[in-house]
C-alpha cells in the first residue's frame, strides 16, 4: 500500500485502494497495534475516503456511513495519539481540496521514510 502510495506521488485514491485487503475499520480502535501497524491502518482508512470521493462525490461521501464513523474518530483518543489523523479527518470534514492537503503531511512523514 505505502510503495502504491509513492508511486503516485503521494495520491491516496483509487489505485491504491486494491492493495491491501484488510478492512482497516475493523482494526482502528484496537489497543494492541504497535504504532506502525495503526498507521497503517490509519492510511488505510484515509485511502478508502479518498477513493470512495474520487468514486463518487465528496458530500456524498461525507453523509455516508463510512464519513460518519471517520468523523467520529475526532471525539476518539486516537487523534490525540496521532495528531496527523485529527488534521486529515478536520480537512475531510471541509472538502475534498482539503483533504487532500491535509493527507500530504501524512504521506511525507509516515509513507516516504517507509518505502525509501
Amino acid at each position: 500500500m505505502y510503495r502504491e502510495i509513492a508511486n503516485y506521488s503521494g495520491g491516496f485514491g483509487d489505485p491504491v485502494v486494491s492493495t491491501f485487503s484488510f478492512d482497516p475499520w475493523r482494526h482502528i480502535e484496537r489497543n494492541d497495534l504497535s504504532e506502525f501497524e495503526h498507521r497503517g491502518v490509519i492510511v488505510a482508512i484515509l485511502v478508502l475516503l479518498m477513493s470512495a470521493i474520487d468514486n463518487s462525490s465528496h458530500a456524498n461521501v461525507l453523509a455516508s456511513s463510512k464519513g460518519k464513523t471517520a468523523l467520529k474518530l475526532l471525539d476518539r483518543d486516537l487523534v490525540e495519539r496521532f495528531p496527523e489523523l485529527k488534521v486529515a479527518l478536520e480537512g475531510f470534514s471541509q472538502s475534498e481540496e482539503v483533504f487532500a492537503v491535509s493527507i500530504h503531511p501524512i504521506y511525507l512523514k509516515w509513507v516516504q521514510p517507509a518505502v525509501h
